[in-house]
């Protein structure tokens, strides 16, 4: 089973700070609008408006950023605190039917917020992110009602409090219970680390080099898919293994090739050429001869230089080619796992060995690969500083 761990603990702490600073100016609108009540909700106004405003403020904290997030997710929230009205006789169920509808909202919201910032796709834990946070919410306005409840009936904060101060501690002790279910929706997962290389690196990459990282990604995620659907454990976890070697390697290269682009930059052959010229000239109208030397000196090391860059160049055609080779092993092996799903037991194990053993033929040889791109890097941070010294 996969380990599940808890994310993004600055957000949960920034989402129950909202909360509860919201649910205090709501709870001051309920105190304000409380006299307004009148006809049947009189004796429940100022406890259902507190409750209902409160939801609000809890919906409009976990919102993702822009005005219409949060407008929309506060009317849902105010919608769900209303439930208790629902059911005068039951107000504990009343509650928790306002908890899970609220529990649901803040689920939303984290996903709404993973989708936005998220590269790697979704790691919650989807339906089940779902179901907890409305669980825990659920529990968590129960026990904040019945908290604040208790404080109200015992007159602990009034002799202490003026005005509308202890609405808005109730309201707040409110929000701030409701706001802990958020906790069931930034459960995850613990991320697979070719993915989570792929979120660190995805922004990065550039040109080709980026949609070779997304065909490598593509393969792997479709791979895995066909992978948890087979129960040939021993075969299927080293296939996954060379799967996940080789992947990474892929982005690791690319990773490579895209500091050395950074390196060498755009227009860095144009930039030596126009000082070699300059070097060039400064040369032929030179009349000392140790001078003439001299700028001779320079202008041959900066022609070394482009050398060098012509020959990274070279290279990095030749290694992008083979690695669109191995690439189309890649899409090989995808088709075969298709393939593999109506063999027998027997056979399927045989052949995914099979393949687990192309496959890590294929990590050897990009092993050897990225030590000659660690090479190449070598070789060019020292022409580059040979050429500005």
């Amino acid at each position: 089973m996969a380990a599940i761990t808890f994310t993004d603990h600055e957000g949960f702490h920034q989402t129950v700070i909202r909360a509860a600073i919201g649910s205090a100016v709501a709870g001051l609108v309920a105190w304000i609008a409380g006299p307004l009540g009148a006809g049947l909700l009189a004796q429940r106004w100022t406890s259902a408006a507190t409750l209902a405003l409160a939801a609000a403020a809890v919906g409009i904290a976990a919102a993702a950023s822009g005005w219409r997030s949060r407008l929309v997710f506060g009317a849902a929230g105010f919608l769900c605190g209303l439930a208790p009205l629902l059911f005068p006789a039951h107000r504990l169920f009343g509650l928790a039917a306002a908890g899970l509808g609220l529990g649901a909202l803040l689920a939303q919201a984290r996903r709404l917020e993973e989708r936005k910032d998220s590269s790697v796709g979704r790691l919650g834990l989807g339906r089940a992110a779902v179901a907890s946070a409305a669980a825990l919410t659920a529990l968590a306005l129960i026990a904040g009602r019945l908290i604040s409840d208790r404080i109200a009936a015992s007159q602990l904060v009034e002799p202490w409090l003026p005005g509308p101060l202890p609405a808005m501690l109730y309201a707040s002790v409110l929000g701030f219970f409701a706001s802990l279910g958020a906790a069931g929706a930034h459960l995850v997962r613990d991320p697979d680390p070719v993915e989570q290389l792929y979120a660190s690196l995805h922004s990065q990459l550039a040109g080709d080099l980026a949609e070779m990282a997304a065909r490598a990604m593509t393969n792997y995620r479709r791979c895995a898919e066909i992978l948890a659907g087979t129960d040939d454990g021993f075969a299927r976890n080293q296939l996954s293994k060379s799967l996940s070697e080789i992947t990474r390697r892929v982005l690791e290269l690319g990773q490579r090739w895209q500091s050395i682009d950074r390196e060498l930059g755009a227009r860095a052959e144009g930039e030596i050429g126009a000082r070699l010229a300059e070097l060039e000239k400064l040369r032929d109208g030179a009349r000392d001869e140790i001078a003439k030397k001299q700028l001779a000196m320079a202008a041959s090391a900066l022609r070394a230089e482009l050398e060098q860059i012509d020959r990274i160049r070279r290279n990095r055609e030749r290694v992008l080619a083979r690695l669109h080779g191995q690439m189309a092993i890649l899409d090989r092996a995808r088709i075969a796992l298709l393939g593999l799903k109506s063999s027998d037991a027997q056979l399927r194990t045989a052949e995914l060995s099979a393949l687990s053993e192309t496959l890590s033929g294929l990590s050897r040889e990009m092993d050897s690969e990225s030590q000659a791109v660690d090479e190449v890097v070598g070789r060019a941070v020292d022409a580059r500083e040979a050429g500005r010294a």
